[in-house]
């Protein structure tokens, strides 16, 4: 995810909103570090919010993966007062 993220802000495929820097912020503070054997990305600092940990990226590259994975299957389970399950779908 924080590879196809990476490429995304780098041909601007991913828009933030003018009036809240602050979530830009938040993509740009992502980094990554190669640690000899394997890329890992972490989180730098989001001058914008001191408390942030990149969440707001870290969402967006999910909404990403869900939205290209496209899994249409989908279930629910309900547990019943007398203790019955009933499944549905997926």
């Amino acid at each position: 995810m924080g590879f196809s993220l990476m490429n995304q802000l780098s041909v601007a495929e991913k828009r933030f909103p003018r009036n809240h820097h602050d979530i830009a912020a938040d993509f740009f503070a992502l980094r990554k570090i190669h640690t000899g054997a394997k890329w890992a990305f972490g989180e730098g600092r989001n001058s914008l919010n001191p408390a942030s940990h990149c969440d707001i990226a870290w969402a967006g590259a999910l909404a990403t993966y869900a939205h290209t994975e496209r899994s249409h299957k989908m279930g629910a389970s309900i547990l019943l007062e007398n203790g019955t399950c009933r499944h549905y779908g997926g």
